[in-house]
């Protein structure tokens, strides 16, 4: 399908239309967080719950492990024969979308770029801005959490200076940062969030989120690195970094 200026004049609508979309957006990205976390089966097994009835079609249709081409080809169709227009052309244009983006196993956050797309900037600017105001909300609240920590890593974050905890953050990637963090306190994240941009703390808590919970063997391996790295600190080496966009 083309989204050229005749599929655009198809699918005018008013700002109040595409802001009721925000619901079905939403749905959207609540399903790409579960395939994100929990696999494609578990997008088949909860289809029922799903309010919008193209995305439930899509939805199903991931469930079955149909091809992505395959996918995307049923969906356009299903657009055509139902010869909509207006608002209800662009939603079915979202869940599109936002169906082949789970199917690429896109970041939750592209998801969201993409499907904003539809909505434009000034419905984007302003969900983006009640984002960032939850956001620093949340991490006020944590600042307010009593200082204990569950691990040995834990307790180093809450005792390290600010220059430590960048070197550690540095030189352990997301996913084996994360692995640490999640069985740890409201305390000891405020430590990893207040050491971090806004946007970057915004994408290390959403794959927070979608991280599994690690078994022993995984926290052991992620509490080996720890004191590798804290090793070299402590011994005031610089750890080769791995993330350097912190």
């Amino acid at each position: 399908m083309n989204y050229d200026f005749t599929f655009g004049s198809m699918i005018k609508c008013s700002e109040n239309e595409k802001k009721h979309s925000l619901v079905l957006l939403k749905e959207i990205l609540g399903q790409s967080k579960k395939a994100r976390t929990a696999g494609f089966l578990v997008l088949g097994q909860d289809s029922d719950s799903i309010k919008n009835s193209f995305l439930k079609d899509g939805i199903k249709l991931i469930g079955k492990g149909y091809e992505y081409s395959a996918v995307e080809k049923i969906l356009e169709i299903r657009m055509v024969v139902r010869n909509a227009k207006g608002i209800h052309l662009l939603e079915m244009a979202m869940v599109k979308e936002g169906i082949l983006s789970i199917l690429r196993a896109d970041p939750v956050s592209l998801t969201e770029e993409i499907l904003f797309s539809f909505l434009g900037s000034s419905i984007y600017e302003e969900h983006t801005k009640e984002q960032n105001d939850d956001f620093t909300k949340n991490i006020i609240q944590l600042s307010h959490s009593e200082r204990t920590a569950r691990s040995e890593c834990g307790f180093w974050l809450l005792n390290a200076s600010d220059n430590e905890i960048s070197f550690l953050m540095k030189a352990f990637d997301w996913e084996t940062l994360g692995v640490l963090m999640k069985v740890e306190t409201d305390a000891v994240l405020y430590r990893i969030y207040s050491n971090l941009s806004k946007d970057a703390g915004k994408l290390f808590k959403e794959r927070l989120e979608m991280q599994k919970d690690p078994d022993g063997r995984t926290i052991n391996d992620a509490e080996d690195k720890f004191r590798t790295i804290t090793a070299k600190i402590a011994a005031g080496k610089v750890p080769d970094p791995v993330n350097m966009n912190l």
